[in-house]
């Protein structure tokens, strides 16, 4: 029985292991913001997901039980997505609202969508269904990388070790970023390559993943450093923890930063430093044995401003540059809010906004095609309706909350909870201006850090590193090899 609750954790570290290079290699074909990149995301995902899911059958997990309410509100508000896409169960829906006005005694109300009565053919809630598959694809390819890494996560060792992969994963790529920008060329944008973006269209959906890539890195460098600071307050242990393990962190930070900044995107960049705040805040204040010590904190800061002084002058000039010269967003918000007041509870459907907008268009802003509202939460209420959106948003914060209470708990898995909330409360910031999460690559990264954040803030009594090839064990190191256990019990055993 022991033996084969060790092979399952180890197949659960490869299911893991893969998920998390899948999600990290989407970030290659421009983001996966094209069908045939995000159709290949969900197809790996769907596959692992698969197996995560028969694995967990044979040996369920608590852990998920635990987060039905969640669960809950995210299954109602895809599937209500996937009701106003689908005609068959548009009309189904339109019929139960039939019945229940006949049972009122009031005229019963149409549910299809306006657009439907201009031609001859079946309708349906939403005004474009098929766009309407593809946002569900995406979406519950975003739940299944999350449910992967939950599971993945419960061992601790491996939990940090994939975090620590994410990081180096994204520092990486803005490394490439960067030397794109510096030779002039960027074979894989080609003549797309406008701003500094490594391998995203889009500089601001760029400047999410950066951040991202900074909070992961800040997050490593900082747990290293709260270890160091329980013993002592002295620099010098500091000095000595980034020159024997976590100068990677350090450098990656640093590189993440540059780049961010050499994106020129403001809102990433306020982003980054609200999500940087927050997890040097739990840093200081988690923990029951005391937080960070203000030593720790020294060479990080030290680090950013160096990286401010060299490259903040492009985010700085946008920041300063006439408002008048600015886009036409705020006009776009509010007429994306008469749209929403048209149909505040059916929505206009799920990943219809760029077709039905067309309609709402403000005066001046013609002459863009508006395929994104330039804020998800208007256009998640745009689409799937204000309860839905809520629900789905609900769902996002109640994790992020679980997480943020784990990380000022404190714990020997600290940094993977201070990573994941940070990246949360960076989407969140962003997703207030620009359309980040909406990306598939920069989705399905927070979706895992996120999960490994997750599984982190629920940890039971599960064995910390067993003897697997999935598996990474070592507390002293992120990437070092797993524990051998020879026979003996992995300590935490409940088995």
């Amino acid at each position: 029985m022991h033996a084969s609750r060790i092979a399952s954790y180890g197949v659960m570290g490869v299911i893991g292991w893969t998920a998390l290079a899948v999600a990290l290699a989407s970030a290659v074909p421009l983001g996966a913001n094209r069908p045939v990149s995000w159709i290949g995301l969900s197809l790996a995902t769907y596959a692992l997901f698969a197996a995560a899911l028969a694995l967990d059958v044979h040996r369920p997990s608590s852990r998920a039980a635990r987060l039905w309410p969640s669960a809950l509100l995210a299954a109602l508000a895809i599937g209500w997505g996937f009701v106003q896409t689908s005609p068959m169960l548009s009309a189904l829906a339109q019929w139960f609202a039939a019945r229940a006005a006949g049972t009122l005694g009031i005229v019963a109300p149409s549910l299809m969508h306006p657009v439907w009565s201009t031609v001859d053919a079946p309708g349906a809630i939403s005004a474009d269904p098929i766009d309407g598959h593809h946002a569900v694809l995406r979406l519950t390819t975003y739940v299944a990388l999350f449910w992967i890494a939950l599971q993945a996560g419960r061992d601790r060792g491996r939990a940090r070790a994939m975090l620590a992969a994410a990081a180096i994963g994204v520092s990486v790529l803005c490394a490439y970023g960067l030397l794109a920008a510096a030779l002039g060329r960027n074979p894989l944008l080609g003549p797309d390559a406008k701003a500094l973006s490594a391998t995203f269209v889009n500089r601001n959906s760029f400047a999410t993943y950066a951040a991202f890539g900074v909070i992961m890195n800040l997050a490593l460098t900082l747990a290293g450093f709260r270890h160091r600071a329980r013993r002592s307050r002295a620099m010098r242990d500091v000095a000595r923890a980034v020159v024997g393990r976590g100068w990677v962190h350090v450098v990656g930070f640093a590189v993440c930063a540059a780049a961010l900044l050499g994106s020129q995107s403001r809102g990433g960049a306020l982003a980054a430093l609200v999500g940087s705040a927050a997890v040097v805040t739990l840093a200081r204040r988690g923990g029951r044995g005391g937080g960070l010590r203000r030593p720790g904190v020294v060479l990080p800061a030290l680090v950013a401003a160096f990286v401010l002084c060299v490259g903040a002058s492009g985010v700085l000039g946008r920041f300063l540059a006439d408002p008048s010269a600015e886009n036409l967003r705020t006009p776009v918000y509010l007429a994306t809010l008469d749209a929403i007041a048209d149909r505040p509870i059916l929505g206009h459907g799920l990943g219809a906004y760029q077709d039905v907008f067309r309609a709402y268009v403000p005066m001046g802003a013609g002459a863009a095609e508006w395929d994104k509202a330039h804020n998800t939460y208007l256009e998640l209420a745009f689409e799937l309706g204000v309860p839905a959106a809520c629900a789905l948003l609900l769902a996002i914060a109640l994790l992020a909350a679980r997480v943020a209470r784990g990380a000022l708990a404190g714990g020997r898995n600290a940094a993977v909870m201070y990573a994941a909330a940070g990246c949360t409360l960076a989407a969140a910031v962003h997703s207030l201006v620009d359309f980040s999460l909406q990306i598939p690559a920069v989705a399905a990264l927070f979706a895992v850090v996120l999960g490994l954040g997750t599984a982190a803030a629920t940890a039971g009594t599960v064995p910390r590193r067993v003897r697997s090839w999935g598996a990474a064990g070592s507390q002293h190191h992120p990437l070092s090899a797993g524990v051998r256990y020879a026979g003996r019990r992995p300590p935490g055993w409940t088995g």
